[in-house]
């Protein structure tokens, strides 16, 4: 069992969300310029795809240190 498990799942989907929010207002922004290049676009997909990756991996972090050492102990113990 994951202690506060809905409210780290609760972080993680606000902060993939207000990433997604400012990923498409910056390309939105940018593609309303005269110029919008190619390279410019794979940088911007590419700094998306390390922050999310950063996101769920720390939170991973924290979800895996609030398992309940406990329970996971007892429920092995019922099994044996």
């Amino acid at each position: 069992m994951i202690n506060k498990k809905e409210n780290l799942k609760n972080e993680m989907k606000e902060e993939i969300n207000k990433l997604i929010e400012k990923y498409v207002d910056e390309m939105d922004s940018e593609s309303n310029k005269n110029k919008f290049p190619i390279d410019l676009i794979e940088e911007m997909l590419g700094k998306v795809i390390a922050d999310s990756k950063k996101i769920i991996v720390d939170k991973t972090e924290e979800l895996i240190s609030n398992i309940d050492e406990a329970d996971e102990i007892n429920k092995k113990k019922s099994n044996i």
